[in-house]
C-alpha cells in the first residue's frame, strides 16, 4: 500500500510540475474545466443515459459524452465561470453557513 501511495504522490507531483509550463497549462485547461464542473456533468450524463438515445451504440455514447463534456465545460467555464449545479450548491451553502457557525 505504501508503494501505491508513493506512486500516486509522484504522479500528482509530476502533474503539478507540468502545469507550471504555460503551454501545458493551456492545453490541459479543458480537463480542468471538466473537473471543476463534475456535479453538472455527472447529472448531464445520467440524463443522457436515462433517455436511452444511444442504447445500441456504446462506443458512440462514450465518445458523445467525452466530447460533449469537454466542449460544454470549456465553453461554460470560459463564459460563466462556475457550473450551474455547482453554483446552486455554493449559494445554498452560503445561505446556511451563518446558521451553522459557532458564536
Amino acid at each position: 500500500m505504501l508503494h501505491t501511495l508513493g506512486s500516486a504522490v509522484a504522479v500528482l507531483g509530476a502533474a503539478l510540475l507540468l502545469t507550471r509550463v504555460p503551454l501545458v497549462r493551456r492545453a490541459l485547461w479543458p480537463l480542468a474545466a471538466v473537473g471543476a464542473m463534475s456535479l453538472t456533468l455527472y447529472v448531464g450524463h445520467l440524463v443522457l443515459l436515462a433517455t436511452g438515445v444511444q442504447d445500441g451504440h456504446p462506443v458512440l455514447t462514450f465518445l458523445a459524452m467525452v466530447v460533449g463534456a469537454l466542449v460544454f465545460a470549456t465553453v461554460w467555464r470560459h463564459r460563466f465561470g462556475q457550473g450551474p449545479l455547482e453554483a446552486i450548491v455554493a449559494r445554498s451553502s452560503a445561505l446556511v453557513r451563518p446558521a451553522t457557525e459557532q458564536r
